[in-house]
């Protein structure tokens, strides 16, 4: 749709590719300013068709001035990194590694699975991820808390190249198979680079009604960058920070292990942006939280 104070003519059209093109009239001798919002597409990239120029899109909307009777064509390109869905979770409480079982519909081959998993110790860290189809993962950052905490948390990641089908496992092994408590969130991303895909990464720990991680700096024109939170607390309710989404939350189901897991994402526009991971609880908690980027497949 568009809002502007004069009237201001539309035609928008998708390709297959998700590419959207708006065609845009201004049907005045005024000059005319007109807000252009694109639903469902909260970033990406607006060129401006022969005019050797592209504008701001942000949150579903991108704004541009007309001269008297002007036209202006947008190609309104989505980022090609795109978050698919959770695509398992679960707890353990025992010896040795975590097993999860892929639900349906499955994981495309080309996606990636970021796995979010937190272990009940103070100094473990994610040791290998594996999967049944022998897809290869890499560990991206870990982020034992220390001290007397009994908590740790880290990132892992691959690149899905043979498809994982419903039932299939993703098995998370840490640094110690001593019996304790474990929790894990994968998140399923398309457009992600198969190669050398983690960028920067940092982590922080504190106590407080607010948490941050970084910052970490984005290499390229379109990076994933995802903050992963460890919080004491059986409960799930924060704000993210400014220009980050949240993603599916999960709150273990162990007695004796209260804790949960928040991740929220943003993805990054040019190289050289700085970004730190953030946001807010409605009362004080115990935190843990790691940043890191992830490098677009084109």
């Amino acid at each position: 749709g568009v809002s502007a104070d004069q009237r201001i003519d539309v035609m928008a059209k998708q390709a297959a590719d998700g590419t959207i093109y708006v065609f845009a009239v201004n049907t005045t001798a005024s000059q005319v300013s007109a807000t252009f919002t694109i639903n469902g597409v909260r970033r990406g990239t607006v060129h401006v068709i022969d005019e050797d120029r592209t504008v701001a899109f942000s949150e579903e909307t991108f704004q541009d001035t007309f001269s008297g009777y002007a036209v202006h064509i947008y190609q309104v390109v989505p980022p090609k990194i795109q978050f698919v869905k959770v695509s398992t979770a679960g707890e353990k409480l025992g010896t040795g590694p975590q097993v999860l079982t892929i639900l349906a519909p499955g994981v495309a081959a080309g996606n990636t699975l970021i796995i979010h998993s937190a272990a009940q110790a103070s100094s473990l860290t994610i040791a290998r991820v594996t999967d049944s189809k022998e897809n290869v993962y890499t560990v991206d950052v870990n982020s034992p808390w220390g001290g007397t905490s009994s908590r740790s948390h880290g990132l892992a990641s691959g690149y899905i190249q043979t498809p994982l089908l419903a039932g299939d496992t993703i098995t998370i092994e840490w640094s110690s198979n001593a019996y304790r408590r474990y929790t894990t969130q994968v998140l399923e991303f398309s457009g992600i680079a198969q190669y050398n895909r983690v960028g920067q990464a940092a982590q922080k720990r504190g106590y407080g009604s607010s948490f941050a991680a970084g910052p970490v700096t984005s290499t390229g024109e379109e990076e994933l960058v995802l903050g992963a939170v460890l919080v004491n607390g059986a409960n799930s309710v924060y704000t993210p920070g400014k220009g980050f989404s949240t993603l599916s939350s999960r709150v273990s189901s162990l007695t004796g292990f209260s804790v949960a897991l928040l991740e929220e994402y943003t993805i990054s526009s040019k190289g050289d942006e700085q970004f730190t991971a953030n946001g807010t609880f409605p009362q004080l908690r115990n935190w843990g939280a790691v940043v890191g980027t992830y490098k677009s497949s084109k």
